[in-house]
Parts: C-alpha cells; sequence; structure tokens
C-alpha cells in the first residue's frame, strides 16, 4: 500500500486524517438536516461546506469578492492530501476484504451447506453421486463420493447414511468389505460387472457380499472380449439360475469386442461374436424380468430373444463388428417389445445384414408404440444397413427424431446416399415428426439432400440443426412452397467450426438466407430463431440482418473458438 510521506513524524498524515473526518461528521450533520446526497428533494448537500468551509464561511459564494489566494491554496492542498489518504485508505480496504475473504470461503460454503434443510441436502448428495463421470470404472473404486460425503461431519453422515440411493452403485471388483459396507445400507443395489473382475473371482460366494438378484435394480455388464463376456455370463449363471429378477428396470449388456492384453495370451481362442454363446443363450433369454424398462445392447443379440414385454426404451449399438449379421434376430428382439416407445440406435460399420428369407419376414408393425427415434450414423456404414433399420420400424407415428450422421467431410456423396435410404421421396415416413434434431457437424451435405429433409417433415414445430461452418444448405422460398416448415415455432442453428479452409456460413444472407421463415418465426406464439455461432467468424452482416426482421424474436450467441 503507497501511504503518501506528508512528513517525517507523520504529522501531515494526522491533520489530513483529521481533515477527513471534519468532513465525514459534517455531512452526517448536513443528514440529519434533511439534506440528501442524491438528487431527490429539493435540500441537497452543499460539498463546498463540508470539504472547505474555510472558505465559504457566513454565507459567501463564487459570485462574490475574489477568494484569498493563499487561504484557497492551501485548501485545495488539504482537499489533494485528502484525496489520496481516502485512495489509500480504499485500497487497504480491498486488500482487507480480500484476505478476509480468502480465509473464511470454507467456513462461509460450510455455513451456508450447514443451514440447507435435511431434504434439501439429501438431493445434492444423490445427485454428486450420480454425476460421478468415472462411476465404477474398471478396478478403480478410489473415487467413491458417498463414502467422502458421509466423512465430511457428524450431520453428513448422519444424513448420508438414511440415504439409501447414496450406496446403490456396487462394482463386483470391489473388496469384500466394501461390499459388504453397501449391502448394509442400500436393499434394492445397481450392479456393475465388468471385464476387470478378478480371475480368482468365486461367483458361488456373490451373495455372501451382494444381495439376492431378485432385489436388484439395475444391471450393467461391460466388457471388452468375447471371453469376458461367456466367463462372467457363465459364472452369474451358476448364481442366479433361473430366479427371477423381479425388481430389475434396466438391463445393459455392452462388449467393444477388442482384447485386452492384461487379460489374454496372444494365442487365445478369443470368443468375439456379437450373439451370446450357444450354451448360455437360452439361459440368458430365458430370464424373467417383468419390471424391466429400459434395455441397452451393444454390439449383444440374443436369439432368441430376451423377455422385454414391459420395455419402453431400448438402445441399440453396433460398431466395429466383422462378422455375418442377422436381422431376423433383430427384428424378434424388436417384436418382443410391445410397448416400445423410445429406440436408439447406434451404427457403425461397413456390412449390411443378412437379408431375411421371404418365409421370415413380417410385415407387422414391430414397434406400434413408438414415439421417439434416435438414430447415430458411423462413417463407412452402407446405406443398404440404414434401409434395413428403418424397415423394423413404424416411423409414421414418430413424434420426435433426431439423427446424427459421422460422415468424412469431403465425402459428400455419403451424405446424399444416406439421406436418400431414410427420407425416402414415395412415402410420408416422417409426416408426424414435431420435433426434429439434424448433427451434420461431419457433413458439407448438399442443396438437394437439405432439400429432401426439410420436405419430408411437413409438421416439424421445433427444429435444431449442428452445421459445419461451410455447409451447402438453403432454406429458400421453394422449401415453404413445397410444404416445409408449414407448423415451424422454433428454430435452433448451431454452426461448428471445421478446419478447411472454407469461408463461413453466413445466416441470413447469400445460401442461408431466411426470409422467407421470417413471417413463420415472427408470428404470435413462435419461439423465433436462435443462432448459436461457434466459429471464429462474426457473422455481423446476417446477424444485423435478421436482427432487423425478428427483433427479440431473435437469440444470436457468439462462443467464439471454443
Amino acid at each position: 500500500m503507497s501511504w503518501r510521506k506528508l512528513d517525517d513524524d507523520g504529522k501531515d498524515l494526522c491533520r489530513s486524517l483529521d481533515h477527513i473526518l471534519d468532513g465525514v461528521q459534517a455531512l452526517k450533520d448536513s443528514i440529519r438536516r434533511g439534506d440528501r446526497l442524491d438528487d431527490r428533494g429539493e435540500m441537497k448537500v452543499d460539498f463546498k461546506d463540508i470539504w472547505c468551509p474555510e472558505l465559504f464561511a457566513n454565507g459567501r459564494s463564487l459570485t462574490d469578492a475574489p477568494l484569498d489566494v493563499q487561504e484557497t491554496r492551501a485548501s485545495l492542498r488539504r482537499m489533494k492530501d485528502a484525496k489520496n489518504t481516502l485512495s489509500s485508505l480504499l485500497e487497504s480496504i480491498d486488500e482487507t476484504i480480500k484476505n478476509v475473504a480468502s480465509v473464511t470461503a470454507i467456513d462461509f460454503r460450510a455455513a451456508g451447506l450447514a443451514s440447507l434443510p435435511d431434504d434439501v441436502l439429501a438431493i445434492i448428495f444423490e445427485m454428486c453421486v450420480d454425476m460421478n463421470p468415472s462411476k465404477y470404472s474398471g478396478n478403480d473404486y478410489t473415487v467413491r463420493y458417498s463414502t467422502r460425503i458421509s466423512s465430511v461431519c457428524q450431520r453428513f453422515r448422519q444424513l448420508a447414511l438414511q440415504l439409501p440411493d447414496l450406496w446403490k452403485s456396487v462394482s463386483l471388483s470391489f473388496p469384500d468389505a466394501m461390499l459388504f459396507l453397501y449391502k448394509e445400507r442400500c436393499p434394492s443395489p445397481v450392479v456393475y460387472m465388468n471385464h476387470r473382475l478378478p480371475r480368482s473371482f468365486e461367483f458361488s460366494k456373490m451373495l455372501d457380499v451382494v444381495h439376492p438378484s431378485h432385489q436388484w435394480r439395475e444391471l450393467h455388464l461391460r466388457f471388452w472380449d468375447g471371453d469376458h463376456v461367456q466367463q462372467c455370463l457363465e459364472g452369474l449363471y451358476t448364481v442366479v439360475g433361473q430366479t427371477p429378477f423381479t425388481a430389475l428396470e434396466y438391463l445393459s449388456i455392452c462388449d467393444n469386442l477388442t482384447i485386452d492384453g492384461d487379460f489374454l495370451d496372444e494365442d487365445s481362442d478369443q470368443w468375439t461374436s456379437i450373439y451370446l454363446p450357444g450354451g448360455q443363450s437360452p439361459t440368458i433369454s430365458s430370464w424373467q424380468m417383468p419390471k424391466l424398462t429400459r434395455l441397452k445392447l451393444r454390439n449383444i443379440l440374443s436369439h432368441p430373444p430376451l423377455h422385454c414385454e414391459n420395455v419402453t426404451w431400448f438402445c441399440f449399438e453396433l460398431c466395429n463388428v466383422e462378422e455375418s449379421l442377422r436381422l431376423e434376430v433383430l427384428q424378434k428382439q424388436l417384436q418382443s417389445m410391445p410397448k416400445l416407445q423410445t429406440l436408439s440406435v447406434t451404427i457403425s460399420l461397413a456390412c449390411p445384414f443378412d437379408s431375411i428369407e421371404s418365409s421370415h419376414i413380417n410385415h407387422s408393425p414391430l414397434t406400434p408404440s413408438l414415439t421417439n427415434l434416435e438414430l447415430k450414423i458411423g462413417e463407412d456404414t452402407p446405406d443398404l444397413m440404414i434401409s434395413q433399420i428403418l424397415a423394423l420400424v413404424n416411423t409414421k407415428q414418430l413424434i420426435r427424431f433426431k439423427l446424427s450422421l459421422e460422415g468424412r467431410l469431403w465425402k459428400d456423396t455419403q451424405f446424399d446416399e444416406w439421406v436418400n435410404a431414410i427420407f425416402p421421396r414415395t412415402a410420408k415416413a416422417f409426416a408426424n415428426v414435431k420435433h426434429f434434431t439434424l448433427d451434420a457437424t461431419h457433413n458439407r451435405g448438399s442443396y438437394n439432400s437439405y432439400d429432401r429433409i426439410f420436405t419430408s417433415l411437413p409438421n416439424a414445430q421445433e427444429v435444431s440443426l449442428i452445421l459445419p461452418h461451410h455447409a451447402e444448405i438453403g432454406l429458400g422460398g421453394n422449401l415453404v412452397k413445397r410444404g416445409a416448415f408449414r407448423h415451424l415455432r422454433s428454430l435452433i442453428i448451431e454452426v461448428v467450426h471445421i478446419d478447411t479452409g472454407s469461408g463461413p456460413l453466413e445466416i441470413g444472407v447469400g445460401r442461408m438466407a431466411l426470409n422467407t421463415l421470417i413471417k413463420r418465426l415472427h408470428r404470435e406464439g413462435s419461439e423465433g430463431l436462435e443462432v448459436r455461432n461457434r466459429t471464429s467468424y462474426s457473422m455481423s452482416e446476417g446477424k444485423a440482418n435478421l436482427q432487423k426482421l425478428l427483433g427479440e424474436k431473435l437469440r444470436w450467441i457468439d462462443y467464439g473458438s471454443d
């Protein structure tokens, strides 16, 4: 802190402080008399009387006779010294505020949490555990938020012990002592079993440390090669047998079809089929899961299909598969889900399914209750496979459709082939879709393909697009004339920067002119247009044009280069 050195013994500094105190006291007296610091009211503080009363004593004003020069110079000096002193005092206050805030920050946060009622704290604790991104991956059990929470203080511990959901997720890779602890605290666990399961693990003793399978609410089996799938399913069957999973609500079986050198020899005879082993498949398919509503299968299929009569959400992923794919197996799995409402399909491989023999073709709708479809297409996926997948789905009753195309930047013909397979010209496959999302980040696309997409969605009300900055897209009047965007209420366009050397996609001008949609976006009840610019370009011309046309109906966000 830089105090002004007025003299060696501090007399000048003390006089400056006295001057400040006298001024503050005079200000206090003035306010008590009813004078105001602001412009409200007739009586205002006269600051000349506060800081230099000796110059204007006895009602003297600036229009009177000239002031004494020496006296005025001394008064100015006192006021300047007072100002410097006040500046130093303000700096000292700022520095003290920072120091006190730094020292007491933890105490303030603790006091804030301590003031929260138990029900609010319980919600925070459960959210903390559920949002943990590294939850029970591999054999790493060092990050245990529930244990950390219960170790903060006595109140947190007492509350944590009353919340079974804080202790619901258990991995069979945990030490026995920890499994015993979680077993005592949560009667209906979420069980994780993965490729890190020790080879020495004894399934026969599993129920000593984990609740019986009829109490499990979720079961997640995650592997990196088929050998572990077979090993774990066989071991699990020795414990579970034919016991119904009466409480199971969510089942996921995921196999990444890669080989972990830490667990397998190079000469090992790996089983890497996406079909469950023949000896175990009937066993898995015989599991009774009456409360199962969510199912996820990654590179896994069962024939006969799993019991899924009450499943409403199904996630199916096929990635990096190199064997013959039987469409009939997937067809029968979908047939077993009459209540399916949401279907998420991810495919990223180079070969289509084997065709179904005519005797096995089922012409009845396989998904009579489906309303939500999420389709993710990875690069090199043939358009035939996409057509085969969609042939199993009743798309005419879809309300929400989310499409992600992860192609290669300069492979525009692939994008066109995918669009042709998804949006046939002859059938009104998506006539009832009201909410549509397209992620085409890595696809330049073409005018014809985007034209085909939008004219296939005549009743879309909310449209969200994620596009590269060099996308070949137009939203001109011809689309509207052909029936696109008739009921449009909300349009979100997110522009992402891709290293291509091409110029920016100027939204609002040129090839992305939105003039023909403005009336629809500006009408009463419409949410308008939102543009998210994630490029390094300003797009200022388009932004200015749209602000003139849409006014408050435009929301423009410039993120810059993230």
